[in-house]
C-alpha cells in the first residue's frame, strides 16, 4: 500500500521555530533576572566581607608571628579570636601552672603587637575574655561554676598584665573578663577565649560601604 502524507497534516516549521525562540528569550530573561537578584544580594555581602577579611588576616598574621611555630597544642586561632584549652593554663586546683604562664605571656605579647599596630588598633573596640563553665548544671552548681570561672578570668588577665606590664598600662582598659556556660562538645578544649570586638570605626566603615545599596 502506498502511504502518502497529506500536506495539510504536516506541522508547520515556522510557528514551531518561533515558539522555540520565544521560549529561549523567556528563559534568558528569567536567568538574567535571577543573576541580577543574586548580584544585588552578593554585592552588599562582599562589601562587609572584604574589610572583615582584611582585618582578620592582619590580626591573625600578627598573632601567629608572635606565637611562632610549631603550633602549641591547645591554642587555636579562629578569625579574630584566640581559644585556649583550660588544662593548658590551669592545674586541676585552679592555679596557673608554669607552662600556662608561658602561654599567657605569648598571648599578652600577641595582643600588645596587635594593639600597637596602627593598621589594626583603630578597628579594635575591646577584647572580651570569656571563660566557659559546663552547661546543664543545677542552679547551685551553675552558680559555683560561674563564680569559679569569673575568678579564673581575672587570674588570667592579672597574669598577662604581670608578664607584660606595658599591655596592662597602655591597653588594660580595652580588656573585659566574663564567664558563660559552655557545651559538652567544647568542654576542656577551648574553654578560654579572647574575642576581638570591632570598633565603632569599623562598623561605620561597613555602613558607608553599604550606603549605596540603600538608595
Amino acid at each position: 500500500m502506498n502511504h502518502r502524507t497529506d500536506a495539510g497534516d504536516t506541522f508547520p516549521i515556522g510557528p514551531a521555530f518561533s515558539t522555540l525562540l520565544v521560549g529561549i528569550l523567556v528563559l534568558s530573561a528569567l536567568l538574567d533576572y535571577r543573576a541580577v537578584k543574586i548580584q544585588r544580594f552578593l554585592e552588599p555581602a562582599l562589601a562587609l566581607a572584604v574589610p572583615r577579611s582584611e582585618f582578620s588576616h592582619q590580626v591573625m598574621d600578627t598573632m601567629a608571628a608572635v606565637f611562632g611555630s610549631p603550633a602549641i597544642n591547645g591554642v587555636n586561632f579562629r578569625t579574630t579570636s584566640i581559644q585556649l584549652a583550660d588544662q593548658l593554663i590551669f592545674s586541676p586546683e585552679g592555679i596557673i601552672h608554669p607552662r600556662g604562664r608561658v602561654v599567657l605571656k605569648k598571648t599578652a605579647l600577641a595582643f600588645r603587637s596587635v594593639l600597637q599596630d596602627e593598621r589594626t588598633r583603630p578597628d579594635i573596640g575591646f577584647v572580651m575574655l570569656i571563660v566557659r563553665y559546663p552547661g546543664g548544671l543545677s542552679e547551685a552548681a551553675a552558680r559555683r561554676a560561674r563564680d569559679a570561672g569569673q575568678d579564673k578570668a581575672w587570674k588570667i588577665l592579672d597574669a598577662m598584665f604581670a608578664e607584660e606590664p606595658d599591655l596592662g598600662r597602655d591597653f588594660g582598659y580595652i580588656f573585659s573578663a566574663v564567664t558563660a556556660p559552655g557545651t559538652a562538645r567544647t568542654a576542656g578544649r577551648d574553654d578560654i577565649e579572647f574575642r576581638i570586638v570591632p570598633s565603632e570605626r569599623m562598623h561605620i566603615e561597613f555602613l558607608q560601604k553599604l550606603e549605596k545599596y540603600t538608595k
